[in-house]
């Protein structure tokens, strides 16, 4: 894979594709799609949404429970990170945002004038675990929206 714009040179760019990021196979996938898809002079836009909705493991104090599990992830996240960016240098811009998944991502490709947002698809044993940030975005997006497969 040719590595797309570098960081330098994102900042002057206009229309860039936005994907949501969230270090899981399904958002590398996406990554990777827009980079091989996406216009030479589009840069690539990865938004990763942190400290949304905690969700509760079982056993002991709850908030340490939620805790622990909010640093888990987010441990995760950067290990996912820092091994897609090593394999794709600087052919992407990382914005990371607290809150709503389905807000932000919308929220970030109307202020950088999107031209396209792409979202990988969860295995279906995880989606039904968890609410849907992309029936969200479909339902209340204004700009065109790619799915990559799992």
């Amino acid at each position: 894979m040719e590595p797309g714009p570098t960081s330098a040179t994102v900042a002057g760019m206009s229309h860039p594709i936005v994907v949501g990021y969230d270090g899981t196979p399904a958002g590398t996938n996406a990554l990777r799609w827009a980079l091989e898809n996406a216009p030479r002079e589009s840069p690539v836009v990865a938004v990763a949404i942190q400290g949304t909705e905690p969700i509760p493991l079982p056993g002991g104090d709850p908030l340490a429970r939620v805790a622990t599990r909010m640093a888990h992830d987010e441990r995760d996240f950067w290990l996912a990170w820092d091994r897609d960016q090593e394999a794709l240098g600087d052919a992407v811009e990382l914005v990371v945002e607290h809150g709503r998944p389905s807000d932000l991502l919308l929220r970030v490709a109307r202020e950088r004038e999107a031209r396209l947002l792409v979202m990988g698809r969860h295995h279906r044993q995880l989606a039904m675990l968890r609410p849907s940030v992309l029936r969200d975005v479909l339902d209340d997006a204004d700009l065109p929206v790619v799915v990559v497969p799992w």
